[in-house]
């Protein structure tokens, strides 16, 4: 795998995140938070004193996934939740990808990964929330094809059928 022109062993990349990753979730939000505290509905100090139990929710019914370029350095990372009362419906969130490297593909990474996992999971929708001062989120969400975000909230639609049938592309 290549990333900003530097080439890593295999094995690196995404992953999906799970018990026992409770400390490298942990220090990878915290750097986002620091890095771009404007970014995130979530507060830095909040997130650093979250228990491990607090941080294995992260894991399940959602998933989290993370980007590394080595063993135990991860530099980036998205969380993807069930909505409350929108079965078909996912919601993106935490999406961060470090400084170091922008550009190089890691965030569209992470967002295969999540747009697999909601396929495989029976979403229809998979749903952004990118604040519109965050200009950097917006060229990842563009590159959906998707609209702007209305609100706040940008729509990804899946590829697959609808619940009557219909198919999407």
């Amino acid at each position: 795998m290549c990333v900003n022109g530097n080439t890593y062993d295999q094995g690196v990349g995404v992953r999906r995140a799970g018990f026992g990753d409770e400390i490298e979730l942990r220090a990878v939000r915290l750097r986002a938070l620091k890095d771009v505290p404007d970014a995130f509905s979530a507060d830095y100090e909040k997130n650093e004193a979250r228990t491990p139990v607090e941080w294995r929710a992260w894991f399940s019914p959602g998933a989290t996934f993370c980007f590394e370029i080595t063993l135990g350095d991860t530099v980036g990372m998205v969380a993807v939740i069930r909505v409350e009362d929108e079965p078909d419906v996912r919601q993106l969130a935490a999406m961060w990808v470090s400084p170091s490297v922008c550009g190089s593909g890691v965030g569209d990474s992470l967002v295969q990964a999540l747009l697999s996992w909601c396929r495989t999971g029976g979403a229809l929708i998979a749903r952004v929330q990118v604040y519109d001062f965050n200009d950097a989120a917006h060229p990842c969400t563009s590159a959906t094809d998707s609209p702007r975000p209305v609100a706040g909230y940008l729509p990804m639609r899946l590829a697959g059928r609808d619940r009557n049938g219909a198919e999407h592309l």
